[in-house]
């Protein structure tokens, strides 16, 4: 039973991105980080993003979005986390910019 029925919601509830999920769950825990911060860390620092704009919705939330500011990725966690985007993009994506 599909509990579930907004087509705006369901659109994410997918096998890959749960998969996507885990592995990137599994690069974080890896650097003793949560996802929240690996995503943070992830785009303030990449170097084809400009701006970051980050919408809290709890204070923990935005407390995370703090702490990933003086998290530096190393090349290893930021290849980890490109390999996860291909495998569900089924491409480099980089090539549009």
């Amino acid at each position: 039973v599909t509990l579930i029925t907004d087509d705006n919601i369901l659109c994410y509830w997918q096998p890959a991105l749960f998969r996507a999920i885990e592995l990137l769950t599994n690069v974080a825990t890896n650097y003793q980080l949560s996802l929240i911060e690996l995503a943070y860390a992830f785009v303030f620092r990449h170097p084809d993003i400009h701006s970051v704009v980050v919408g809290p919705a709890t204070s923990a939330h935005l407390a995370a979005a703090v702490a990933a500011q003086s998290v530096e990725l190393s090349p290893e966690a930021r290849a980890q986390v490109d390999q996860v985007n291909v495998a569900l993009m089924g491409t480099d994506v980089r090539y549009a910019r």
